[in-house]
């Protein structure tokens, strides 16, 4: 994890790879408003994979692509946020009781 904590208002510098294809930073460069840009990026993804470390699912040499499924695409699918909520549930024959049907509603610890 990173040392720094961002809060409202922090700058969020960062560095565009060589590797990005000359069409992929072209589209870039049309972009009126680059921070909307990319936080609509973000948003996209978070909505996409929840809320995880993407960087720990990036392959270190990911090949930067415009066309999903290309050739060379080595990144794994990262998880879906339902995926990963649904890793520790343990499944029960019995469904749970309605408030109505439950006759000892005391706490024994108040």
């Amino acid at each position: 994890m990173r040392e720094r904590i961002l809060t409202h208002g922090s700058r969020v510098p960062f560095y565009l790879k060589k590797s990005l294809p000359h069409e992929f930073l072209d589209w870039i460069n049309q972009q009126s408003e680059i921070t909307d840009f990319v936080l609509y990026a973000i948003e996209e993804l978070y909505k996409k994979t929840g809320p995880i470390d993407i960087g720990s699912i990036l392959p270190k040499n990911h090949k930067f692509q415009l066309v999903e499924g290309a050739e060379g695409d080595n990144t794994p699918e990262p998880p879906k946020l339902a995926q990963i909520a649904n890793t520790d549930v343990r499944e029960t024959d019995t469904p749970p009781k309605e408030w109505d049907t439950i006759d000892d509603l005391d706490d024994d610890y108040s």
